[in-house]
């Protein structure tokens, strides 16, 4: 794969007569999200870690979340945000304390739910 130059994280949000929509709300919702940021050219998608178990609930798991978005032009989710409010006691990142437990431990969320899909997890 080349260098990835843009991505696309996953924020995004449509109008239905229901109110806004967001692409966990189904596989439709999904498969309409990715085609759209393929389309524009964008070849990785970044996630926030707190939609790991939407994924794996849609998908089985992130092995099968990114041959889905390989059928559909994206190359490769480019990285898992994670942030202070959505963070395990212990396991907060922007704290010093926690730098240890962190760097230990940041692949804990990506092996509960299927690996990463490659030879790294």
């Amino acid at each position: 794969m080349s260098k990835i130059k843009w991505q696309y994280a996953d924020h995004w949000r449509t109008d239905s007569p229901k109110g806004p929509v967001n692409q966990f709300a189904s596989r439709v919702e999904m498969d309409r999200f990715i085609k759209q940021i393929s389309a524009v050219g964008l070849r990785g998608v970044g996630m926030f870690a707190w939609n790991l178990g939407a994924v794996s609930a849609m998908f089985g798991g992130l092995p099968a979340y990114k041959a889905f978005l390989a059928e559909r032009g994206i190359e490769k989710i480019v990285d898992l945000f994670w942030c202070q409010p959505q963070a395990s006691p212990g396991m907060t990142i922007h704290n010093r304390a926690a730098a240890g437990p962190v760097r230990s431990g940041h692949n804990w969320p990506i092996a509960r739910h299927g690996g990463r899909g490659d030879h790294g997890a």
